[in-house]
């Protein structure tokens, strides 16, 4: 009776596909496990308490200054936006909010003919003394206002940015929530509450990649594709014949097809296959596509050159040997 014997090429390929498989599950169990809102809510909480003490500062500071001083600071920090208006009329400013009109100032509104729907009141007009949590274009903000007299100021702590690129959830980083989660309102079903002087102003929830940040996944798997990338290497220099070359090549394509299709799911939290980043048509829509495209046709190019010699010795066999090195 024969016993097979394993080289150590066949014993490292299999520790590498094992690795890869166990890589794989972890990275799938991870992306499962339902993210700790109530910790980052609570932890977010502390942070809009500690923002929003600092933005009354500011307030406080614009409204006491004289009315015919500019009580815009350039000191105010760029996620916070003060409007100091007189009588109504905006009279002086720190950072923008993104709208359209700023006129506060209330009167009688005609419909318009043509955009009957569409209301000319200025969205800041609605702001209240009660902190709110209200969307201005990309961004959402945590505003609130004061009063003094003929003085007031509209203020507002930048909650979200949409068009961000510092952060893959677009949160103010200052606000320290983790990558695996999203701000929404309050308006939405499930999420945790993030609260303000004891009252609920957004909530948030677990992104689709949620539980552990996206990097811990994101890593996991690249480790996994490594993994199976080299074990199949091994496993066809342990014998170059085109059996295995065919194989190697079929899970190479299958893997590089997943890790395609993978990376269009991840094209909102990772830069890589971010097409604001670089896009090149539909196939080609993102610099990870690109690359994997280049690394699957640099292994089918080197698998092919390392079983060279089988496949001459195979097409020395055949019968029509200069149609078959030309279609080689």
């Amino acid at each position: 009776m024969k016993v097979k014997r394993f080289g150590i090429k066949s014993c490292l390929a299999g520790v590498f596909l094992a690795s890869a498989v166990i890589l794989l599950f972890f990275s799938l169990s991870i992306s499962k496990l339902p993210g700790n809102t109530e910790r980052e809510a609570g932890k977010v909480s502390r942070a809009v308490s500690d923002r929003m003490h600092i933005l009354d500062d500011y307030i406080g500071s614009a409204l006491t200054a004289d009315r015919r001083v500019w009580a815009g600071h350039n000191n105010v920090p760029s996620d916070m936006v003060i409007y100091r208006y007189i009588e109504d009329t905006l009279q002086s400013w720190s950072n923008q909010f993104p709208v359209r009109n700023d006129d506060i100032a209330s009167r009688i509104v005609f419909p318009r003919l043509s955009k009957p729907g569409e209301s000319i009141n200025s969205p800041l007009a609605e702001v209240t003394q009660e902190p709110s949590f209200a969307n201005y274009g990309q961004k959402w903000y945590l505003v609130k206002s004061e009063s003094l007299g003929s003085r007031k100021v509209i203020a507002g702590l930048e909650i979200v940015d949409s068009m961000s690129e510092d952060s893959p959830n677009g949160v103010n980083s200052k606000l320290g929530l983790g990558r695996g989660y999203m701000i929404v309102p309050l308006s939405e079903s499930s999420g945790s509450a993030v609260t303000f002087d004891g009252k609920p102003v957004f909530k948030i929830m677990s992104s689709p990649v949620s539980g552990q940040p996206a990097a811990t996944h994101s890593t996991m798997i690249w480790l996994a594709i490594i993994c199976f990338i080299t074990a199949s290497l091994l496993h066809l220099a342990e014998k170059k014949s085109m059996k295995r070359l065919l194989l190697v090549l079929g899970g190479l394509m299958a893997v590089i097809a997943a890790t395609y299709f993978w990376g269009e799911n991840m094209k909102n939290s990772s830069r890589l296959f971010s097409p604001t980043v670089y896009a090149d048509g539909q196939l080609f829509n993102s610099l990870g596509t690109v690359l994997i495209t280049v690394l699957l046709i640099i292994l089918c190019i080197g698998c092919t050159f390392v079983t060279r010699n089988d496949i001459f010795r195979r097409i020395l066999k055949t019968r029509r040997v200069k149609l078959s090195l030309w279609i080689y």
